[in-house]
């Protein structure tokens, strides 16, 4: 079910693979949100330095590394309010109701587990989580791996894309530097994927720092490999 947005505009997924990819599109951008900046903070990266608040479809694509007819789409669904728009992009509210039709498709399909009991649904939740952490860290070592960043060289890699140069390298930050590397070495992997993989390692990412500055050190990311390598083997 479509839900309604301020303007009285229904906004939802859409229907079949194009909503798988909407879907997908969406988590991807959830995961590349700046640490504690919200909604406002992932368009501020997204746009770049054009500073007029709104996604436009060609800076979707390049941020994301997808064709800018499958970003248009998604402009598409869920510009809802296009009035005094030079442009077409999505602003924060757009983004954020986008977000909440997510969400709600998402428990729709979950409601025949109505009757769980309240206990059970957080108990399950939990399991859910834990499994696609699991999976996120399987995947991104196995990226690694793939882009020859290996133990050894983690170091070099936090320097060179560590930008604000506080020793630690957040998930902007990691997306950003495994795409970069990806596009280097022409690894057959888009940069929505790359953006997927690190948003399913959030939970492991967030466990594995430590001392709790939001993003990871050459010490802690070597032991969250290493952990999920012997856990693997």
């Amino acid at each position: 079910m479509a839900r309604v947005d301020g303007q009285g505009n229904h906004v939802g997924l859409g229907e079949g693979d194009q909503a798988a990819q909407f879907a997908s599109m969406l988590d991807a951008l959830k995961g590349a949100a700046p640490p504690g900046k919200g909604i406002d903070g992932l368009i501020d990266s997204i746009e770049g330095a054009d500073g007029d608040n709104h996604i436009t479809a060609q800076e979707l694509a390049d941020y994301m590394q997808i064709p800018l007819p499958q970003a248009e789409q998604f402009l598409k669904q869920f510009n809802t309010n296009t009035k005094g728009e030079t442009t077409p992009g999505l602003d924060a509210t757009e983004l954020t109701d986008a977000f909440k039709a997510q969400q709600e498709a998402q428990e729709s399909q979950n409601g025949g587990n109505g009757q769980q009991s309240a206990e059970g649904a957080g108990k399950g939740e939990q399991s859910s989580g834990q499994q696609a952490g699991d999976t996120g860290i399987a995947d991104l070592l196995s990226l690694l791996k793939q882009l020859g960043i290996t133990p050894d060289k983690l170091e070099d890699f936090i320097k060179k894309y560590d930008k604000n140069g506080d020793g630690q390298l957040d998930k902007q930050e990691l997306a950003v530097g495994l795409k970069a590397e990806a596009k280097a070495k022409g690894a057959d992997i888009s940069g929505m994927q790359i953006d997927t993989i690190v948003a399913k390692a959030d939970g492991a990412l967030t466990k594995a720092d430590t001392d709790g500055k939001e993003g990871l050190n050459g010490d802690e990311f070597s032991k969250l490999l290493s952990t999920s390598a012997e856990s693997d083997a």
